[in-house]
């Protein structure tokens, strides 16, 4: 069974190659309006965007689950789960931490790397069968794959909106336009908004 779907659908396939007409455009569009095909693909990039972060985060469920056979202790100390996917695949079964310190040390703060491999060294989990281990680690693979497709998409709206919304870019940035853009689904119901409603989208 697939861990996650998301990234094998004809939905992502669809949306990866507008993504790359899009992009070849970018340079000779100097707006997109509401009436402009692209303005629509903005606003289901932006729904793309939450749905890969619930993607991603069926992965993470699924890894931190299973990986917590091999290494119960260690979930405890990330919160991103991709910071956890990628610690993960480096240690494996692998319990011996010494091999890895400076790997480690390459993706989190030295003090954690010694808490981490302290634990490691008296952890009461046991040794995954090459089979979970495998599925673990594509899991962790899901996970990577991802967050590069999100990056991909939130970088397009972002270098969009100044297109879209040029006054409220220059007044909020484009990062924060572009989350107001997409929780709204738009400029015209943004602009609809009263400024308590526009405070609840957080």
């Amino acid at each position: 069974k697939e861990i996650t779907t998301l990234l094998r659908s004809n939905h992502m396939s669809h949306m990866l190659q507008k993504l790359s007409d899009y992009t070849e455009q970018e340079r000779v569009k100097n707006a997109i309006t509401p009436d402009d095909p692209e303005y629509q693909f903005v606003i289901d990039s932006s729904n793309l965007v939450l749905r890969i972060e619930v993607e991603k985060s069926k992965a993470v469920v699924y890894t931190r689950a299973h990986y917590s056979q091999r290494f119960p202790e260690l979930a405890m100390f990330f919160t991103s789960g991709l910071l956890y996917a990628r610690v993960v695949q480096l240690l494996q079964n692998n319990m011996d931490l010494s091999q890895v310190i400076d790997q480690l040390d390459a993706l989190i703060p030295s003090q954690l790397t010694a808490v981490i491999i302290a634990c490691a060294s008296t952890t009461t989990g046991r040794e995954l069968a090459p089979e979970e281990l495998q599925r673990v680690l594509e899991a962790c693979q899901e996970i990577e794959t991802l967050e590069s497709a999100k990056q991909t998409f939130l970088e397009y709206i972002q270098r969009s909106m100044p297109l879209i919304c040029p006054n409220l870019c220059a007044f909020l940035g484009t990062g924060i336009t572009s989350q107001l853009f997409a929780i709204a689904g738009g400029v015209a119901p943004l602009a609809a908004m009263d400024p308590t409603e526009i405070s609840r989208l957080g």
